[in-house]
């Protein structure tokens, strides 16, 4: 006989503990709100009750996000300090996967700004989850640590430079031929950016450093985001629909 994971822990729960201590602080979620946004799609009006009873017991401290279809939510979640504070996101349906996964993306770099502000090394193994539309060369965060300046400032800028690369620049790069353009609409995102100078194009040995293997191909990445003006860059290459990214470092030759 087979048993859902739910019924196996509430027969087990009638003889014996879990095993673990029970969370004593609870998450405080706006209940106004989410009663008010909130109807069930399938099943009892009782939902909302259950799922509130759900986030209590999961504690304060982590982020949640809650996946339903869109059908169960009257309006975008309405917003206040006791809202912001249960860390609560809500997603929608498979239905829109491609609004889902962005949306999902979203908060795991609001989570990691909130949890981990200052781990730059610990980003690479998030990636995925954060930017799941970028494609990382297998070295690309090989040499994050040495960006310059305070980790508590990098981090942030990291998250928000690589997150306009994976949320626009496909689009950007569509939309735009001339670099000028993809620049401006780079820029109004805040984030600057540019090719190699002709400067640097004079020397081959330069110019291969921008060069990366990415399965079978050689993707040359010379197109970098400035984190500051003269130092930190992330190079990549948008053509072809695919953003890549080659490297995360302090500066290549030249």
């Amino acid at each position: 006989m087979l048993l859902a994971e739910r019924d196996f822990w509430a027969i087990l729960g009638q003889y014996m503990s879990r095993g673990f201590p029970a969370i004593e602080a609870k998450r405080v979620t706006c209940a106004d709100h989410l009663h008010a946004d909130y109807t069930p799609f399938l099943g009892e009006a009782s939902n909302a009750r259950l799922l509130l009873d759900d986030l209590a017991s999961l504690g304060p401290d982590t982020h949640v996000v809650v996946s339903s279809v869109d059908e169960c939510w009257t309006e975008t979640p309405r917003k206040c300090a006791r809202c912001e504070a249960a860390m609560l996101h809500v997603v929608g349906s498979a239905s829109d996967s491609e609004g889902a996964i962005s949306a999902t993306a979203q908060i795991w770099r609001q989570a990691y700004l909130s949890e981990c502000p200052s781990d730059l090394g610990g980003m690479s193994a998030l990636a995925d989850k954060m930017f799941p539309s970028l494609e990382f060369h297998p070295d690309a965060w090989e040499r994050v640590g040495s960006l310059v300046g305070p980790a508590e400032e990098n981090v942030p800028l990291l998250v928000h430079h690589l997150g306009v690369l994976n949320d626009h620049a496909s689009r950007i790069w569509a939309d735009f031929s001339v670099r000028e353009d993809r620049q401006s609409a780079m820029g109004a995102l805040g984030v600057t950016c540019s090719p190699d100078s002709p400067q640097t194009h004079k020397y081959k040995a330069a110019m291969r450093e921008r060069d990366f293997t990415f399965g079978s191909s050689v993707v040359r990445c010379e197109w970098h985001t400035k984190l500051r003006p003269t130092k930190n860059r992330i190079h990549f290459n948008a053509d072809g629909g695919t953003v890549r990214i080659g490297t995360i470092v302090d500066h290549l030759t030249i």
